[in-house]
């Protein structure tokens, strides 16, 4: 899944993290709550981040040396200390180390603060072309005067992208992700990092999900018809999953089409799937009795505990790229990611690692026992018309039905 915006959370305090965590996922932000460590830096490198929440309890040192790594990232940063020394010296390290601090809290923080950020997101930083490639990027103003004013994207400027997934165990792609492009007639196509937030805010991400469920369907039965038979996973948001009759025009839609449910997967991250439990619960339980899968789209970044798993009726969980890219370098990385498969494994879950890059990231995640792969270094997203030449260049055949396991 592509999220609209980075924030990265640096504490050493647990319930900091975790009300900061939920508290950016009430506001439709993406988030990744760390604490600190000798290696925060180097991992920092690798990542693009809009706006960088430090909270200065962590000592003195520790802080300075966050705000040194950071200014390779060229964030925002948003200071979190209730000693007022601490805060004016940690100004004076982001300073030297050309960082703006465009945010300084003491005491404890509210959450109206932190929808600050969710404010001021639609403006870049000099950290942005980074984070832009991996979809990180804030709402766009090119989107802006068509999303503000309430309309939605016109649907014949909708494009939707395909990402395969691969087996660990046999290299052959099982699946292929939706992503939804805009092919903006004056700007040219954008990714989703460019319109989604602003989607999301005016309510317009709901029609435009049934817009890219509807091209699923029509080309799932293309591919059909020239002998491709694929499972497609859809991301869908907690706007989508606010009425229950949902569940109902989804399999209308799917019997109309004649797409088998089994090769449908929604993927949803746990933080909107606990924006309304219960609603949430009951819809996807139908479209699961049904046949449809459901993906946990951020495992290993939200609070992933048993009893959560239990809560929604998971099939599938995708491990969080922001995990998957720091495997090959630190190793808490990889013990966390052996942990949510031990988990996963335990409870007959399917895994898939995601944003692999590199050779070293898949084979961690091969020999951790992970189900599938996708990223960059399998493929990038690619028109539909693409994944039949795709198919048969990198793994010489076409797929199974499902994503069974492999």
């Amino acid at each position: 899944m592509v999220y609209a915006f980075r924030l990265l959370i640096i504490s050493n305090s647990d319930n900091f993290r975790t009300r900061l965590v939920d508290w950016a996922g009430i506001l439709g932000l993406s988030v990744k709550a760390i604490g600190f460590a000798p290696e925060l830096p180097t991992a920092l490198e690798a990542h693009g981040f809009d706006w960088v929440v430090l909270d200065l309890d962590m000592g003195q040192d520790a802080a300075f040396e966050a705000v040194e790594g950071l200014a390779r990232t060229g964030a925002r940063l948003f200071l979190v200390g209730a000693d007022e020394v601490a805060l004016a010296a940690a100004r004076a390290a982001a300073a030297l180390n050309g960082l703006e601090v465009a945010k300084a809290a003491s005491g404890p923080l509210s959450m109206e603060e932190l929808g600050e950020v969710v404010a001021r997101r639609t403006a870049p930083s000099p950290g942005l072309a980074h984070g832009a490639a991996h979809g990180a990027a804030g709402g766009d103003l090119a989107a802006a005067p068509i999303l503000e004013s309430g309309a939605g994207i016109p649907e014949d400027e909708v494009e939707v992208h395909y990402q395969p997934l691969m087996c660990f165990q046999t290299g052959r792609a099982l699946g292929v992700e939706a992503l939804v492009r805009w092919r903006h007639p004056v700007h040219g196509l954008l990714s989703p990092s460019r319109f989604i937030a602003l989607a999301e805010r005016n309510g317009s991400i709901v029609p435009l999900t049934w817009t890219v469920l509807r091209h699923v369907v029509r080309q799932h039965a293309a591919w059909k018809k020239a002998g491709i038979t694929l499972a497609v996973s859809v991301n869908v948001s907690a706007l989508f999953l606010a009425a229950l009759e949902t569940a109902e025009a989804l399999l209308d839609l799917l019997r109309d089409e004649g797409f088998d449910p089994r090769e449908l997967t929604l993927e949803i991250t746990e933080t909107e799937a606990a924006r309304n439990p219960p609603l949430a619960n009951a819809l996807l339980r139908r479209l699961r009795d049904s046949g449809v899968a459901v993906a946990m789209d951020d495992y290993g970044v939200g609070f992933s505990t048993l009893q959560r798993l239990k809560l929604f009726p998971f099939s599938n969980l995708k491990i969080d790229r922001w995990l998957v890219a720091d495997l090959a370098s630190d190793p808490q990385a990889q013990r966390t990611v052996r942990m949510l498969v031990a988990l996963g494994q335990e409870q007959n879950f399917t895994l898939t690692g995601e944003g692999i890059e590199t050779e070293e990231q898949w084979r961690i995640l091969r020999d951790l026992g992970c189900d599938y792969g996708q990223g960059y270094l399998i493929a990038r997203p690619m028109p539909a018309q693409d994944v039949a030449t795709w198919l048969v260049a990198k793994t010489g055949a076409t797929t199974r039905p499902s994503l069974a396991p492999c």
